[in-house]
């Protein structure tokens, strides 16, 4: 019981990390967009 509880809140852990990133990543690639388009 307590085996899968673990795996449960790790698999949320992960999924939230990867959200995170996914948010985290999107903001850069479009701060780097608008960089590239200012410089040009």
């Amino acid at each position: 019981m307590q085996g899968t509880g673990d795996e449960a809140f790790i698999c949320i852990k992960n999924f939230s990390y990867i959200f995170f990133n996914y948010r985290l990543v999107y903001f850069y690639y479009k701060y780097v967009v608008l960089f590239i388009l200012f410089n040009n």
